[in-house]
Parts: structure tokens; C-alpha cells; sequence
């Protein structure tokens, strides 16, 4: 676990990559379902869309398959 006021985010060396990420849908981000860590390098995340109203699930998932290695990070979504 980071320290809230050390640096934060994706370092390779002295170089940070990514200092923030969100996932946004409709202006709300997505209900987190679960988690699996493959790896101690890799991990799978699932959430989905807030649901409506007058219905009894959301209707998207999202499916997020994180990878850190010396090629860099993984693509981040799949819808």
C-alpha cells in the first residue's frame, strides 16, 4: 500500500507512466464485482454499469485485464 502523500502511479526506473486512470460511464464509474490476481504482475478486474431505474441489471461489463511487464502495461478496457 502507497503512502496518500509519496508518489503514486505506474514508475519504470525514474520515469512515472500513468499518474491517474479512471473509468467513467454516464458520469459515474462502474460498480466493482471482483477480482482476480493471476500473478503477482497480473490481475483481472470486472465491474459494470450502474444500473437504471425500473431495471433489474445494468447492461454493460467491463472486463479489465491488467499485465505490468517490460513491455509496459496492458490494454486497459474490454467492453
Amino acid at each position: 500500500m502507497s503512502d496518500p502523500g509519496g508518489p503514486q502511479g505506474l514508475f519504470l526506473l525514474d520515469t512515472r507512466y500513468v499518474s491517474h486512470f479512471e473509468l467513467w460511464i454516464d458520469g459515474e464509474a462502474p460498480e466493482p464485482l471482483s477480482v482476480s490476481v493471476q500473478d503477482p504482475y497480473s490481475a483481472i478486474f470486472v465491474a459494470r454499469g450502474r444500473h437504471r431505474p425500473g431495471r433489474a441489471d445494468a447492461h454493460l461489463l467491463i472486463v479489465r485485464r491488467r499485465y505490468i511487464g517490460q513491455g509496459g502495461v496492458s490494454p486497459p478496457v474490454a467492453l
